[in-house]
């Protein structure tokens, strides 16, 4: 079994990844530890390299000093689609509310809808609902978008999200009566 001592060992070994895992292992043991391996993980964020990001996203999962929502908000905007599902990863274990809206936004790319659909099943179904009606209903929506958000709706059959679909497919069918 590893101990502190081995992991500070290899917070100097040559390989970037060992590095960092040895990091947020050692953070994740003792989040009050010495700054050098905060800052470590701190400089990770600030890397070009998509796959060492996406590594300490989802290293810091529970850290929210290193990774805050805001950050991780950051993240899931990102154009990369590796360091956006990795915060998609991230965002199932933390349900935070502010998220919320930029998961949605992730429905519009390809290679992060069903991260980003996997991460709405840990909220409340009415809150779903509601703003993936009001993001569908937006004059300005991508293409893209609606589509990610038919695709989704569909795992929500609501009266309101079956109304939606309806305007969203043919805007001249009136919504279904109770």
């Amino acid at each position: 079994m590893f101990g502190r001592s081995n992991l500070s060992g290899l917070l100097h070994a040559e390989n970037k990844e060992k590095q960092l895992i040895a990091a947020a292992a050692i953070r994740n043991i003792d989040p009050d530890s010495s700054n050098n391996e905060k800052n470590l993980l701190l400089s990770a964020f600030n890397s070009n390299d998509e796959n060492i990001c996406s590594l300490i996203i989802k290293q810091m999962k529970n850290d929210n000093e290193i990774l805050p929502d805001e950050k991780l908000i950051k993240y899931l905007n990102e154009e990369s689609s590796i360091v956006r599902n990795a915060a998609l990863s991230v965002v199932e274990s933390r349900a935070s509310l502010v998220l919320l809206p930029h998961i949605i936004q992730c429905l519009s790319y390809p290679r992060s809808a069903m991260p980003a659909r996997s991460a709405l099943q840990v909220y409340d179904e009415n809150e779903v609902v509601e703003l993936l009606i009001e993001h569908a209903q937006n004059k300005n929506v991508e293409k893209s978008l609606v589509i990610g958000i038919i695709r989704t709706i569909k795992k929500y059959p609501t009266k309101d999200s079956l109304d939606m679909l309806l305007s969203v497919i043919s805007p001249k069918v009136p919504p279904i009566q109770a």
